[in-house]
Order: C-alpha cells, then structure tokens, then sequence
C-alpha cells in the first residue's frame, strides 16, 4: 500500500528497521541531477536567443526533456538505490505520471528563463510554483511503490523537502538568467560549478523526502520481512535508467 499519511503509526502496526541506500547509486543521481542542471543553464540562452517562435518553442521543449528526464532519472534511481527489508515493486502508470509532471515543471521553467527579464515577486513566484511541482513529481512517484508496508511521512521533513525543492527552483532561475547573458571567459566553469551546487540541492530534495518516510507493516508480519528484501534487476535497471538520462542530456548541451 502507499498513502501519505502524517499521523502516528496505529497500534497494530510496527516500523520496518535497517532502512538503507546503494552508495554507487546516490552517486549516479547526483551526477545525473548536476548534468541535468548543467543542459538547464546551456539551454537558457538558446531560447533566449532564437528570433523565430518556433525556434523558441523548439528549445523549449528540448530543454523540458532534458530537464525533466533528467530530474525524474534522478529521483527513480535514488528510489532504486532504497534497501528495505521487503519486496518493493512500481505501478508503471503512477511512474509514467511522475515523469510527465518533471517534464511539464521544466517546461515551464525554460518558458520563464525565455522571457527578457523577471521581477522578484515573478522569480519568487515561478520558483515556487516550481518547487511545488518537483515535489509533486518525487512523492506521486512514491505513491507508485506497492508493498505490503504502508507509507507514513514525518511532517517536518516532508516540508523540509518541499522548501528544498522551492528553494533550489528560486536559484535555477537566478542562475539560468545570470549565465544567459553573461560574457565571461570562464563562462563554462562557472556553469559546471553552479551546476554541481544545483545537483547537490535537487538531490538533498529527494533524500530528505527519503528520510521522511516510515515504512510501517502489521504486526504480524514482521516476522516474515527478508533480511533486504527483493532487489534483483534494480541496480542494472538504475544504469540503464541513468546511461538513457545522460544519452537525453549530452543530446539537448550538442
């Protein structure tokens, strides 16, 4: 079952214990994140730049894909890189949905980085509304695990996430406009840097959702939970996930 539910756990039901992640797969999303960041900043002055609308239009998209694969590969590898004590499995039209709110978000995110200039209030507002969106994306794609555990999330981190993801959106478009019109030689380094700084904020996004979650099972079935549960196939369906990502990224930076 997965519900996002804040309420203690009920007395019939025990948490699951020895929750832990892969450490080669927390890399590759952090490393897919900051590449994807890296395509978002590149591709702003593509869409700033083109005199035709279908142009603009065009690196819109491109940059919606890139972005949003990007940050939804992201976040399904760090739910692959998740070790519970039971067999954990994904509703494949739950996940699809996930994917498609990142791609709507980031869409909307290179609309705004193509206008000629934004006002506080409208960066405040776009980031937040894409903040909103990021967040919406990580917990509808954890409303796809079925288990036999019930999800339950700690209401402080759970907004903790959602400020993350408010916040890093704010400085995606700070940064997206900034490299957009900037002329300094050491243009692409700053980008990587910046990038790197971004991948570190959408990533502490997903894993402190992570951490506001309790996996909770009756009573009863405790007993019965395996020592890591069931994970065969996940760390190769988290490359493949990963080498489509970076193949979807390099293709929207060429």
């Amino acid at each position: 079952m997965s519900r996002l539910l804040f309420s203690d756990l009920p007395a019939n039901q025990v948490a699951l214990l020895g929750h832990s992640h892969d450490p080669m797969l927390v890399v590759l999303s952090y490393l897919i994140a900051s590449a994807a960041a890296f395509t978002a900043l590149a591709l702003a002055k593509r869409v700033s730049r083109s005199s035709s609308p279908r142009g603009r239009e065009l690196w819109r998209w491109v940059g919606a894909f890139a972005l949003g694969g990007g940050i939804w590969s992201m976040h399904f590898i760090g739910m692959l890189a998740f070790r519970a004590p039971l067999d954990i499995r994904y509703e494949h039209g739950i996940t699809a949905l996930s994917l498609l709110i990142a791609v709507a978000v980031s869409y909307v995110v290179m609309r705004v980085l193509g206008r000629d200039h934004l006002s506080v209030a409208q960066y405040a507002l776009a980031g937040t509304a894409a903040g909103i969106g990021i967040a919406a994306m990580h917990y509808t794609g954890m409303a796809a695990i079925r288990s036999l555990a019930t999800l339950y999330y700690a209401p402080l981190a759970f907004a903790a996430s959602v400020l993350i993801a408010i916040g890093a959106s704010i400085a995606a478009l700070v940064l997206g406009f900034h490299f957009r019109t900037s002329q300094s030689r050491h243009q692409r380094w700053q980008r990587l840097l910046c990038s790197l700084v971004m991948g570190a904020a959408i990533v502490s996004m997903h894993y402190t959702g992570m951490h506001a979650l309790t996996l909770a099972v009756p009573a009863g079935l405790v007993e019965h939970a395996a020592p890591f549960g069931s994970h065969t196939g996940q760390g190769a369906l988290a490359s493949a996930i990963g080498l489509v990502a970076l193949l979807v990224i390099v293709t929207g930076i060429a």
